[in-house]
């Protein structure tokens, strides 16, 4: 990626975990934003779950980079309580409960393998969470992100800082003039398109193997014993208590981008919730939440800027990753776009040239 002078105004189209923590970090570098966030159907940030893990899949795979994303989310959503007072990050552990016998065999190899260890606790033997016959594992380090808060306080500072409207980029009011872009008469040095699912509809960037999958979770009312207040559960789905009484479990995947909830995953993932917790007779479902999110083939985001318009940019495509890798990876663009770094070739756009 070329240097380009960094400090121009710059657009960033979407408000999602994407825009706006890229959005926060470019102010804190000192460049001059504006961002425009349309109200479109099923956005994946605000019903998000919010899981951090460092080991993901049925075939426990380490996350991309983990040893460098994962401490670098967690640092910035401490930084971030500090600077707002509110707590956004809860590390805790998520218990592996294996569905089958070659599940047991794969994790014992993985405990075996250095490179997961700081992420990998003791198998624990069978019926030790009372549903899990087979036993399992803790993997650590991870936690959840409190993802309608963090785009709460960043929404209201931005708001604050005036530098956020409400509307749906109209690509017919982007003109291109003298090395600069112009939208609906006001001069970008760059636009930045972080907008989710709906870059599928975005004339520069839709040639990209970008395809929308729908994800379903539910909330539900049910007694959550004390000891599991604590911990994430996992075992295909997953299960995340909220207290003593509340609990989120999910995700679905479709691969449709329909916006409405459906039974068939209402069905599945009730079905899900008596496997995890099978004693309890009837949960009351409080919500069933809906969001779009990006799948690429190699499951990395898209970031940097367009072959043959410069200055359009993507940062996009963080599927159900974006509270993992968010923030190193807004710390890599900026680096790309102040000429100082280059972009990883992994998650460069370039790579689908």
């Amino acid at each position: 990626m070329p240097i380009i002078k960094p400090k121009g105004l710059t657009l960033i189209v979407g408000q999602g975990i994407a825009g706006s923590i890229l959005g926060w970090k470019l102010q804190q570098c000192g460049w001059a934003i504006h961002i425009l966030e349309g109200k479109k159907p099923a956005p994946a940030s605000p019903v998000a779950a919010g899981l951090l893990t460092p080991i993901m899949g049925k075939r426990l795979s380490l996350a991309w980079e983990v040893a460098h994303v994962l401490p670098t989310a967690k640092t910035f959503y401490k930084a971030l309580k500090a600077t707002f007072d509110c707590s956004l990050f809860e590390e805790r552990p998520t218990q592996r409960l294996f569905s089958s016998l070659e599940e047991k065999v794969l994790a014992q190899t993985k405990i075996a393998d250095p490179s997961y260890q700081p992420y990998l606790g003791p198998l624990f033997p069978p019926n030790t969470w009372g549903n899990d016959p087979l036993g399992g594992i803790s993997i650590l380090g991870g936690g959840i992100l409190n993802m309608p808060g963090l785009l709460e306080v960043l929404g209201a500072h931005f708001n604050k800082t005036q530098c956020v409207e409400e509307g749906v980029f109209d690509f017919n009011q982007l003109e291109f003039s003298d090395n600069t872009l112009h939208y609906q008469g006001q001069p970008y040095e760059r636009i930045i398109f972080a907008e989710g699912h709906h870059v599928t509809h975005n004339p520069f960037f839709k040639h990209l193997p970008m395809h929308p999958t729908q994800g379903e979770i539910l909330t539900l009312q049910a007694p959550i014993p004390t000891d599991w207040q604590s911990q994430i559960f996992s075992s295909g789905e997953w299960l995340i208590p909220q207290g003593a009484i509340t609990c989120r479990i999910g995700a679905t995947y479709a691969w449709t981008d329909n916006p409405a909830p459906t039974p068939k995953a209402r069905a599945d993932l009730l079905s899900a919730f008596k496997r995890f917790m099978p004693d309890c007779f009837m949960p009351v479902l409080l919500e069933q939440s809906v969001g779009i999110r990006l799948a690429l083939p190699d499951t990395l985001p898209c970031i940097g800027e367009h072959p043959e318009h410069p200055g359009l940019f993507i940062f996009n495509g963080f599927a159900s990753k974006g509270g993992l890798l968010v923030p190193s990876m807004a710390d890599a663009f900026i680096h790309a776009l102040e000429g100082t770094q280059p972009l990883p070739l992994a998650v460069d756009v370039k790579r689908y040239a």
